[in-house]
């Protein structure tokens, strides 16, 4: 039987998905995935919006499609969205793979996530609003690391764009309550994204129960391996998803 993965995307569902394009093939019939945006794209700006409405939306899509049991993968924003949905729907969750998570926690649980939270804020002030886009995207790399050719034009910053950070930034738990995950946990990182990210999988690792680690030297938030690596990435997951 093809495990069942809800796949969340940081991203509208309106615009290219390569990578769940090319993990979904790679993993070919082994697994019947669903692509799952975020609930945020769809809401109106001034209705109430936080983490708890983007947990509802997953139960919601796989009480829909009937998932007794189900995998999880999220990337960036996605990938918190998937943190905390393991953590609210427990046993639900047969187990939950991450690729560089927005955030874990409301908490600084290192000099380097205190610093992070200071510049996401600032990214979140830059005027005007069109140039946050390449702004953030530039915070995502190393210091002085050039952005990717294909990231020379990005989604346009909305007021559902602010919703979301605004979100990312009051979660309402602190890394440490993932530790109540009893799913076994995947997290990924690449080697060429900001050095934050490889911080915050080493926190993901020292609070969860079942945690395993991935790098992928060549990849970053931007040049991300579900796109990049597929069959690796797919070889990953079904490690994962292995008993015992």
């Amino acid at each position: 039987m093809a495990e069942r993965i809800i796949w969340i995307t940081p991203s509208a569902v309106t615009g290219p998905q390569r990578s769940y394009e090319r993990v979904t093939a790679s993993l070919g019939g082994s697994a019947d995935v669903t692509l799952k945006a975020l609930e945020v794209w769809d809401l109106q700006p001034d209705l109430p919006y936080d983490l708890q409405i983007e947990v509802e939306g997953v139960a919601r899509l796989a009480s829909g499609l009937q998932m007794e049991r189900f995998h999880l993968f999220g990337f960036s924003a996605g990938a918190t969205v998937a943190l905390a949905a393991a953590l609210s729907l427990g046993q639900t969750v047969q187990s939950v793979a991450v690729f560089e998570p927005a955030t874990i926690g409301d908490d600084d649980w290192a000099p380097v996530e205190a610093e992070w939270r200071r510049k996401m804020a600032s990214v979140c002030q830059v005027l005007p609003p069109e140039a946050r886009p390449l702004a953030f995207a530039q915070t995502m790399l190393p210091e002085g690391a050039s952005l990717p050719a294909d990231r020379s034009s990005s989604a346009p910053w909305t007021a559902r764009t602010d919703l979301l950070e605004g979100m990312l930034a009051h979660v309402g738990f602190t890394s440490d309550a993932l530790a109540a995950i009893s799913a076994p946990a995947l997290v990924i990182t690449g080697g060429r994204s900001h050095p934050r990210f490889a911080h915050l999988a080493s926190r993901l690792m020292t609070v969860m129960q079942i945690g395993y680690r991935a790098d992928f030297p060549t990849c970053s938030h931007l040049s991300p391996p579900m796109r990049d690596e597929p069959d690796h990435f797919a070889r990953l997951l079904r490690q994962l998803w292995e008993p015992g």
